[in-house]
């Protein structure tokens, strides 16, 4: 987290600030890594890494659709975000219409599968 390490309510009021203090958590992470590998310990991050992919979608799909999503809703839901192609001369999967205007979601109105 960068910036003020605090969060506000919708009064303006600060609710929480991070205390400080603690390890640097990109050195943590080495740290608990090489561990791993001295002592012959599993350490596995995909589980964390995945459920932190599946908040980022939820996010995405909750502020476009402006609705709430459940963790079942997105991982069932049929929303494709890739390309057709892949490609450098693939076609990008949004282009603006003939004002120059691109489409963009909007709350409450845009709707995923």
């Amino acid at each position: 987290m960068s910036g003020p390490h605090a969060l506000s309510g919708n009064d303006g009021k600060q609710t929480w600030r991070f205390p400080g203090g603690g390890k640097n958590p990109y050195q943590q992470e080495h740290d608990d890594l090489f561990d791993a590998i001295r002592n012959d310990k599993p350490y596995n991050e995909a589980f964390y890494s995945a459920y932190s992919t599946l908040t980022s979608v939820m996010g995405r799909m909750a502020t476009y659709s402006g609705k709430m999503v459940t963790a079942d809703e997105a991982l069932n839901s049929q929303e494709n975000t890739m390309p057709e192609v892949l490609g450098w001369e693939a076609a990008p999967p949004t282009l603006p219409d003939e004002d120059g205007r691109y489409s963009i979601p909007v709350p409450g109105r845009t709707r995923f599968a």
